[in-house]
């Protein structure tokens, strides 16, 4: 066990959920990570239930909040008739890589997919994640009903597999009774839990399971899990057994562990090896990408991948181009880009108007570095057309001539006297948008296509999420 004794009142909660965990979790990411901020903690983790939705949020809330993301995913599978969970925690971007692998696999095969076999296929996932195995693990359910050969046959399977594994310690201060699933969560079997731990050799660490800020959203959480069970507030299994799982300060979580472990160096070593385990988490903006503009390469837009579908958590990783290699790219795609464009040009009445257009749009997007962007929506749009299928481009995007040349718009922006400017300016480096309207009932066939021609890890399909205020709440339900 790591010495970490004199770390001070430092303490970095390492499982919390946002609203993103839906139907359980009550507050916003930002709220979270302004929380963290307000008591002075170093950083912060989300580790919200099956899936990432709240992660880029978290992130630049973390940012701006001055303070360490971390990001993680409460994820379950099953046991038999039972379920149970584990949180993986990104450590680096491998870690951050094998993390949406996983996430992805437990989507597509639901609460029975093997999560033993699946990290075991992912690249690098060894070095990149924690596995945390909380009250709600398979691990800490043998060792509450002292099955403990069992328990020592599972986290057998878990360390085969090179895993960083810590014993999750929480206790909300339940009443304990063997029988009973409020004894997870009490003090007597978080002390049981660590006792075990030590004596396996392992490293556990501390957390509070965070649900909500306060006590006083306790009853929020009620009512989620009434919603989630589809059942009435009234019945006593779904409440919580107390207002426990709020958002501990530093102290209140240092006062925790005494009372678990006993005594005070104890205590001190068990918060020592969870502010360790969060200084060791290096998730950056690079890591996730934010800022940064992603684009197929050139080969696989002139080139269909025709690939059969891989196994979802072993996606080939697309390589990183170095700088040589993404400007010879570059000068590529903005030539076969003006190569189309003149090519349609020619049917176009020649005029000095006309010609001054299409250069400073080209300028633009030669600029940007956005070529493939272009080329990439061309191809998706011609390869429509060939299918018969009705498509038309709407939005902004009917403002540029290029798209008109390029066949992705059938509106000529110089005869309607439309504005290149509020599609793309130099003033703003992201990419633009280019809104397509296809014929609903053969979408599911273009989105197949698409995904067939660029290759599956390169495409994704995007989730919008609507969000609640009390007064359109109030509206809905009344409708």
């Amino acid at each position: 066990m790591a010495n970490c004794e004199g770390v001070g009142l430092n303490f970095t909660h390492l499982n919390t959920v946002s609203y993103y965990s839906f139907r359980y979790g009550v507050v916003s990411p930002e709220a979270l990570a302004l929380k963290a901020a307000e008591l002075e903690m170093p950083g912060i983790a989300l580790t919200d239930r099956d899936g990432l939705s709240g992660a880029v949020e978290f992130f630049q809330a973390c940012s701006r909040y001055g303070i360490k993301a971390h990001i993680g995913a409460h994820l379950e599978i099953a046991h038999g008739t039972r379920t149970s969970h584990f949180v993986a925690l990104a450590r680096n971007a491998d870690g951050f890589i094998a993390l949406n692998r996983l996430v992805t696999a437990h989507h597509e095969v639901g609460i029975t997919f093997d999560a033993l076999e699946v990290i075991a296929n992912l690249t690098n996932a060894q070095q990149g994640l924690v596995i945390l195995l909380g009250p709600d693990s398979e691990l800490a359910n043998c060792v509450l009903h002292a099955h403990f050969h069992s328990a020592q046959t599972i986290l057998l399977q878990w360390q085969k597999s090179g895993f960083d594994i810590r014993p999750e310690i929480i206790s909300h201060r339940t009443e304990y009774a063997r029988n009973h699933k409020s004894s997870f969560y009490s003090t007597h079997f978080a002390r049981q839990y660590f006792n075990w731990s030590l004596d396996h050799s392992l490293e556990p660490i501390l957390t509070n399971a965070v649900r909500y800020l306060t006590k006083n959203q306790a009853r929020t959480a009620d009512l989620l899990d009434a919603t989630r069970n589809l059942t009435t507030l009234s019945t006593h299994s779904v409440l919580q057994h107390n207002q426990e799982a709020y958002f501990h300060t530093a102290d209140g979580m240092y006062s925790l562990a005494e009372e678990i472990c006993g005594t005070k160096s104890r205590a001190e070593k068990l918060v020592g090896q969870t502010v360790l385990l969060a200084d060791s988490l290096e998730v950056t903006s690079e890591t996730l990408g934010i800022g940064k503009v992603f684009l197929p390469e050139l080969s696989s837009i002139t080139n269909p991948q025709c690939e059969t579908k891989p196994t979802l958590w072993n996606l080939p990783v697309v390589q990183p181009y170095s700088d040589q290699m993404r400007q010879n790219e570059t000068v590529k795609a903005n030539q076969l880009l003006r190569d189309r464009c003149l090519s349609a040009y020619r049917s176009y009445p020649q005029t000095e108007e006309s010609k001054s257009r299409l250069e400073a749009e080209l300028a633009v997007i030669f600029q940007l570095d956005f070529s493939r962007y272009f080329l990439t929506v061309a191809t998706i749009v011609d390869d429509i057309k060939s299918k018969g299928i009705r498509v038309a481009a709407r939005g902004s995007g009917a403002g540029s001539f290029v798209n008109y040349l390029l066949g992705i718009s059938v509106l000529d922006p110089l005869e309607y006297g439309l504005l290149m400017e509020r599609f793309l300016s130099p003033l703003r480096n992201s990419l633009p948008d280019i809104d397509i309207d296809v014929e609903s009932h053969r979408r599911l066939e273009i989105y197949d296509d698409i995904s067939q021609r660029f290759g599956s890890q390169r495409v994704a399909a995007v989730a919008m999420f609507d969000t609640y205020r009390v007064r359109q709440a109030i509206r809905d339900v009344g409708r």
